[in-house]
């Protein structure tokens, strides 16, 4: 019987974790922000079965982590006292910077709301 954790990781069927991928990918979650996120198909290499890894609980973190830290570097931008020296940005730049950042923090708030298996 395999456990959980190695289940969890591998092949859902063996629990091996030797693949390789596949031709197709799918969305990281099926609605909202992270369905523009591909994650490629894998096929084990002992048993044969194609499937789709679970998605690690740290890339909610990660999401929201770089989207924070996105829109604090847009929203420093915008002050000129901040910004000393060479480096100035267009005011569409921030704006970009901005948008990103609320892009990634609204993805990672998504995908930590959804419900894990």
């Amino acid at each position: 019987m395999v456990n959980r954790r190695t289940k969890r990781k591998g092949c859902p069927q063996c629990g091996s974790r030797r693949f390789k991928l596949g031709p197709s990918s799918q969305p990281l979650a099926p609605d909202g922000l992270a369905s523009l996120i591909p994650v490629r198909e894998r096929m084990c290499k002992d048993c044969g079965i194609q499937y789709y890894p679970a998605m690690p609980r740290t890339v909610p973190h990660a999401f929201m982590l770089v989207g924070v830290a996105l829109v604090l570097i847009g929203a420093m931008a915008f002050f000129e006292p901040l910004m000393k020296g060479p480096t100035r940005f267009r005011t569409w730049v921030k704006f970009a910077i901005v948008l990103g950042g609320l892009f990634f923090l609204g993805a990672g708030v998504q995908l930590f709301r959804k419900k894990r298996p």
